[in-house]
């Protein structure tokens, strides 16, 4: 018989509360209303209190459109630190390297794990995304908010003045089959 090893990663993705498939994009309404769109191959554990609402992102891709609910704040976690919805839309990429949020609408309040005595906060606002990693919040390029969100709502991915190697892994990643379309 054949022998399989599980690594940490595959285990955290099948135990997941919410996997997205591996050959399309997922969406979700949670219980408060919000609504969550997992990119193929992503997994998230949710855990919603009476005094908050928490997305651990596992693995992947995710988008979130929070409700608005002022008594119990919505945090999405990764091993880089949190981020804390202040009535918006973003979408945040995990990997074990690095978590990357981009704002699409309203703000954010970003707080990185790597030093947990600083209070190192960051408000995040719409058209910008930042990088967390093992040195704190990095600022990144500005952000194409068109773009990112035909991403997530039409399944398209829009790019400019991208590297051909990055497109292909986004296509990759993203989608199973499709049109290539170049100007």
């Amino acid at each position: 018989g054949s022998i399989f090893y599980l690594t940490d990663n595959t285990i955290a993705y099948l135990s997941a509360d919410i996997q997205g498939d591996s050959a399309q994009w997922t969406t979700q309404t949670l219980q408060d209303g919000s609504h969550l769109i997992l990119r193929s191959k992503s997994a998230v554990n949710l855990d919603f209190q009476a005094n908050q609402r928490v997305v651990e992102l596992v693995q992947g891709q995710i988008y979130v459109d929070v409700a608005k609910d002022p008594q119990r704040p919505f945090l999405v976690k990764t091993k880089h630190g949190q981020i804390q919805a202040l009535g918006t839309a973003f979408s945040v990429s995990y990997t074990p390297a690095a978590t990357e949020l981009k704002m699409l609408h309203s703000r954010v309040r970003v707080q990185a794990a790597s030093n947990p005595y600083a209070k190192q906060q960051v408000i995040v606002s719409a058209g910008q995304a930042v990088s967390m990693n093992q040195n704190g919040v990095q600022p990144l390029s500005a952000l194409n908010i068109y773009n990112e969100q035909q991403k997530w709502n039409k399944h398209q991915l829009m790019v400019e003045d991208l590297p051909l190697d990055q497109v292909l892994k986004e296509l990759d990643q993203n989608f199973k089959s499709g049109i290539l379309r170049c100007k």
